[in-house]
């Protein structure tokens, strides 16, 4: 197991997700209505996706210079948060953050291809990354309450320890990942599938994360309850993430995202037909929460078996980000007409429905076998 690796991508996205989960505590600093919220994730996840299109173009260009002044431009980004007093000065920043976190990540996840099975690497990082989102959700409620951007403050803590994991990464991880899996190659009809289960797949992230928080507040859920609840939901990431690592290839891509798709789902039917309440809140934002850490192992896993060389892998951030903007922007407007909660019930279900739609075509298209590995 490449270790330095594994905390690179735990803490890199770790920390830039943690931001939507809290975008409750940047509402209040501001005093922030819901199409700047939608905006504010829209620019961190929009500059992600622009600067994961340019590794996905041209992969070989990134090395450990660039790696590493990516890294100190992402632990000043966040800085520059806690420190800013105006929202556009605050989106420029955010904006500083999603670059170098694009870069960062789009080269992590393609060499997450170089290791022997990338759904169970994959999945022991998300452990990992989930454990880093239960201590920020233990601390950071509490210091709010006395350290203004407190949320930032820890999170340099986590970037610290990213820089510390890129100074130690092996040159060997920087070369190009070597195609050792299906043995047809990608066409541009499982590229395009890929394409849109992921996009789709995280559009109804952008939305949940963006306002799940925002909708529990309104509803009369204390912050503290919403803290200790998203607290319970990221450490259901740790089973989830033990369970996509024991699962690995045995499985293939389909079975394992149907069942996240189930998952998130089930959170969304009881969000609308259940009074909100503290119980109800915890509910939701844990079977949703375990559904998406659970998919992310096998779209890797999905990307891996497109067997271009990791091209759409280095992609891949690009594609995150491209959906998780969209499903902001798009429900921070549609909030300020009709309400979360119409906005919400409007975007995610659907979302989540053409993205495992499109994971079932590519299913067809391309098998991934427990076989392709044994030559490893």
């Amino acid at each position: 197991m490449n270790w330095p690796l594994t905390i690179i991508i735990a803490t890199c996205v770790q920390s830039v997700l943690v931001i939507q989960l809290f975008i409750e505590e940047t509402a209040r600093r501001f005093s922030l209505d819901e199409d700047w919220l939608g905006l504010l994730a829209s620019a961190e996840t929009g500059m992600a996706a622009f600067v994961s299109l340019i590794v996905f173009l041209k992969p070989s260009f990134i090395g450990r210079g660039l790696l590493l002044l990516s890294g100190g431009m992402l632990f000043a980004g966040n800085t520059a948060c806690a420190l800013v007093q105006t929202p556009e000065h605050l989106l420029i920043a955010r904006a500083v953050m999603g670059g170098s976190a694009g870069l960062i990540c789009s080269w992590a996840y393609r060499e997450v291809l170089s290791c022997n099975d990338s759904a169970r690497a994959q999945g022991i990082a998300l452990m990992v990354q989930s454990f880093c989102l239960v201590v920020s959700f233990a601390v950071v409620p509490h210091l709010a309450e006395r350290i203004e951007s407190a949320l930032y403050w820890v999170n340099g803590g986590w970037f610290l320890l990213m820089l510390l994991a890129l100074f130690r990464v092996h040159m060997s991880a920087l070369q190009p990942v070597s195609s050792t899996t299906s043995r047809t190659p990608c066409s541009s009809l499982p590229a395009l599938l890929f394409f849109i289960g992921v996009v789709a797949m995280y559009a109804s992230h952008g939305a949940f994360d963006t306002f799940i928080a925002e909708l529990g507040s309104q509803s009369g859920v204390a912050l503290t309850d919403i803290g200790y609840a998203m607290m319970a939901a990221c450490a259901v990431g740790i089973p989830a993430g033990a369970m996509a690592s024991a699962i690995g290839v045995k499985l293939g891509v389909l079975r394992p995202i149907l069942v996240a798709v189930i998952s998130m789902l089930a959170a969304m039917v009881v969000l609308a037909l259940a009074d909100m309440q503290v119980a109800i809140f915890w509910i939701v934002a844990v079977a949703y929460n375990f559904g998406w850490v659970l998919a992310l192992p096998f779209i890797v896993l999905a990307a891996e078996a497109l067997n271009d060389g990791g091209r759409m892998a280095s992609g891949l951030l690009m594609m995150q980000a491209l959906g998780m903007a969209t499903g902001a922007i798009i429900s921070g407007d549609l909030a300020a007409d009709v309400g979360i909660n119409v906005a919400l019930f409007g975007i995610v279900p659907v979302a989540l429905l053409l993205s495992v739609g499109a994971f079932t075509l590519l299913n067809r298209k391309v098998a991934v076998r427990v076989e392709i590995y044994l030559d490893r």
